[in-house]
């Protein structure tokens, strides 16, 4: 695997019509939010299942299912969603998990979007209001994996796997292992000519090292050979004009061109700490970006370059930049800023009205009419007016709940900054309610509600709830236990994870589990709860009850245990 200073990974957009738009992304960044290590004791209630719970789990494994817990419905039917599936078709508010490399084809209506954390496919036909999940790809390193579609010809598109690249013919639908890529491990990038005929990748060496290679493909990704006049180094990223003529990889140091179809190679440009690079359509107009708050623009193959006025920025980190076909549009996302747009080839930046986020990734469309950013902590946002307004298509779901009914319906993100959605027509539609409570340690890992919703729980860190008893109108903050309000791992220094909770028809019971601590119990609808002093302290994982609240499960990374008793100490 790619394993560079930093953590830094290469992330492919390519060939939005405009030419290929290979990003340099962070790894590891996500949720940076460590879980305390579990804590070991003897004993909780009534009884204990002998059966193990296996202390890994695969990520695609019922354990996560129960974990993230979401739910919701799709346009063609209010059943609840589980988990992501191949074939499904999902409104784009309602994926699992967030894109981390995303790409369109020149109208930007075909889009593909590629979730390392699950290592899924989702392909949209409409302008991405809804994917439909098409592969999912099964090796354990996910972290390099990118998609690119050709422009002028969607039924054309790439993802990179750790093992090889998979291509499409037919509008992603299905995914197929190139053989001639196979067992060849750290693919980190991809291209495509509009026409889909060529194709280049890279495979990445390390920030430091010289075991990078590129690779070309001249039939339709039929077939995949070792540029062999390309310098072998660590390859970061690429990008290539339309017709693949123009090609411009570059490593942490250096920007690298051919003009001959990959033939022949040298090297364009020098600077320390380069992250993304993109090119118009023809290959004239190339941006590259780096980590010290400057974009540099070629605006003749690469043979000279200018910097480029920027806003002042509080965020030096760029991490992907993508150019319309003409080269006019030019859309560039930073590592915790908004979204940057040019409309003069990339002589200048501005900021637009966009959320600051970790950006990753960034698509745009052949007349820069859409744009897409994705975030590292699952959000993803689009334009269809060139930049001056945006709207998310995806929030970070990290928890969601609904009445028995399914009409209403809630879901919570997880960070920066947690927030609340309702939906009150089965999930067609959702709004944001106002964050009710802000916390000393603000992660949300899940919620829940009774079966009419009017009592809503969530569970946060630094040991603490947010309740509502009025259907969400308003909220409180409970905190379980004494926390020290210090950022300590340790139970016994008071501070721990609330996981989840389950909830009684009524309300009226409701249990926690802990990450780091024992289970606590409220039997008066979450005005106050208490410890279940005889209960594990232990890393507790998820927790479900009957809806009388009589039969309770609560369930560890090593064991279950089971309660018949509602408010048993």
């Amino acid at each position: 695997m790619c394993e560079h200073e930093i953590m830094l990974r290469s992330a492919s957009n390519v060939l939005d019509g405009a030419g290929a738009s290979a990003l340099l992304t962070m790894s590891g960044v996500g949720h940076q939010h460590h879980i305390p290590p579990p804590k070991r004791s003897h004993h909780w209630d009534d009884h204990l299942l002998k059966e193990r719970i296996p202390s890994a789990q695969p990520k695609n494994s019922a354990k996560s299912e129960e974990r993230i817990k979401v739910k919701g419905a799709t346009e063609a039917s209010s059943s609840p969603l589980v988990l992501n599936s191949v074939g499904t078709v999902y409104p784009a508010t309602e994926l699992l998990q967030g894109f981390t490399s995303i790409a369109c084809d020149a109208s930007g209506q075909y889009v593909a979007a590629y979730t390392g954390y699950l290592n899924q496919v989702f392909v949209s036909q409409d302008y991405g209001v809804t994917y439909t999940q098409t592969f999912s790809y099964l090796y354990s390193y996910e972290e390099l994996g990118n998609v690119a579609i050709a422009a002028n010809a969607p039924s054309y598109m790439a993802v990179t796997g750790y093992d090889g690249i998979y291509a499409s013919t037919n509008t992603g639908s299905s995914f197929t292992l190139v053989p001639s890529t196979a067992n060849i491990y750290n693919w980190a990038g991809v291209t495509l000519s509009s026409t889909g005929q060529y194709s280049y990748a890279i495979c990445c060496g390390g920030e430091s090292s010289t075991t990078g290679k590129i690779y070309l493909s001249s039939d339709y990704m039929s077939t995949y050979t070792v540029a062999s006049t390309a310098s072998t180094q660590g390859y970061l990223g690429l990008t290539a004009s339309s017709n693949g003529q123009y090609v411009f990889p570059f490593t942490s140091n250096n920007v690298y061109a051919s003009t001959d179809y990959g033939s022949t190679w040298s090297i364009v440009f020098t600077l320390n700490y380069l992250t993304a690079i993109g090119c118009s359509s023809t290959g004239q107009y190339v941006g590259i970006t780096t980590e010290n708050a400057a974009i540099y623009i070629s605006s003749n193959y690469g043979k000279g370059w200018t910097k480029a006025t920027l806003p002042a920025l509080a965020w030096p980190y760029w991490s992907g930049i993508a150019f319309s076909s003409n080269g006019q549009k030019v859309i560039a996302v930073s590592n915790g800023g908004p979204v940057f747009t040019s409309t003069n080839y990339g002589s200048s930046f501005q900021m637009t009205n966009s959320p600051s986020q970790q950006y990753i990734s960034t698509a745009i469309s052949s007349d820069g009419q859409y744009m897409y950013a994705v975030s590292d902590y699952g959000y993803t946002y689009a334009s269809t007016d060139s930049g001056q307004t945006w709207s998310p298509l995806y929030y970070n779901w990290y928890g969601t709940a609904m009445s028995q009914n399914g009409q209403t319906r809630y879901a919570v993100t997880f960070y920066d900054p947690p927030s609340v959605y309702m939906s009150s027509d089965s999930g067609m539609t959702w709004n944001s309610i106002t964050s009710p409570y802000v916390i000393s340690y603000p992660y949300w890992y899940s919620v829940t509600c009774n079966s009419d919703c009017q009592y809503v729980v969530i569970t946060c860190d630094n040991n603490q709830l947010v309740i509502s008893s009025n259907y969400g109108k308003s909220f409180k903050a409970i905190t379980l236990g004494n926390p020290n309000n210090q950022p300590d791992d340790d139970y016994s220094a008071g501070f721990f994870v609330v996981i989840d909770i389950a909830i009684s028809s009524t309300g009226q019971y409701m249990t926690v589990v802990p990450n780091s601590g024992p289970i606590y119990i409220s039997s008066n609808y979450g005005s106050s709860f208490s410890e279940v002093t005889s209960s594990t302290i232990g890393a507790y994982w998820c927790v479900a009850m009957s809806s009388s609240g009589q039969y309770q499960l609560a369930g560890m990374i090593e064991y279950s245990y089971y309660s018949t008793a509602r408010t048993s100490k």
